[in-house]
């Protein structure tokens, strides 16, 4: 096992003002506690700046910039990161107590390690939600919920990519470059839970959606073949 490793966790922040104050209280309240949380606001226009300005931590550090988007952010929150292993995540989730511990556990045991990332699922346990996240867990690794990767090597890579505009694909993107780099681990016992909004339920009805569709295209198939024999 190599020494051990300091940890900084980013956290790219717009208009969250109901979730900041309880991602912060999580993450101060690990089994292992970040050596750095920083909060990179993405040009809030609500108090998220501040509720995290009333926070005295030496630990805890705000980015403010203007509204750039989330990649920016997080690659942002990275350059300005003084720690070994740099973990990603989003104001709306949940960490559980022992979610960072489980992270660098992974970096400890592995010095081949650069990246690791985890299963996102929805904490309220609603149908369409937890649709969306079983299919992203799936296909999408490396999603900013809850990736994790060696400081050194993201430099290696070109980083978050800025100019992607979507929230949604920027961290997928990044993570199929990082796994050039070196070896990447998808570790199912490392969790997050997320407060996912209105659009992974829509997500959630259109995967459904499609399913059915193609269940009952399968099936009308095979009708119209034994009709016709």
């Amino acid at each position: 096992m190599s020494k051990s490793l300091t940890v900084s966790v980013v956290v790219p922040v717009y208009n969250e003002e109901k979730n900041i104050g309880l991602i912060i209280e999580m993450l101060l309240s690990q089994k292992r506690v970040p050596d750095e949380i920083i909060i990179v606001d993405d040009g809030s226009t609500d108090k998220s700046v501040a509720i995290v300005k009333k926070y005295r931590d030496k630990r805890i550090k705000l980015i403010e910039m203007g509204h750039e988007g989330v990649n920016t952010a997080r690659d942002k929150g990275t350059i300005e990161s003084q720690s070994d292993i740099v973990i990603q995540t989003d104001a709306d989730c949940i960490p559980p107590a022992d979610w960072i511990y489980k992270i660098i556990l992974q970096f400890e045991k592995d010095e081949n390690l650069v990246g690791l990332t985890g299963n996102v699922k929805d904490y309220k346990k609603r149908t369409f939600e937890n649709i969306t996240t079983i299919f992203a867990n799936k296909f999408f690794p490396g999603m900013g919920t809850t990736t994790a990767y060696r400081r050194d090597a993201y430099f290696k890579t070109t980083g978050y990519n800025r100019d992607i505009p979507i929230h949604m694909g920027g961290d997928v993107e990044f993570w199929t470059r990082l796994n050039k780099v070196g070896r990447c681990l998808h570790d199912d016992s490392v969790i997050i839970k997320h407060n996912s909004g209105y659009k992974w339920k829509i997500v959630g009805l259109l995967i459904s959606g499609g399913i059915i569709l193609f269940g009952l295209t399968f099936f009308g198939y095979f009708i119209l073949l034994y009709l016709n024999s």
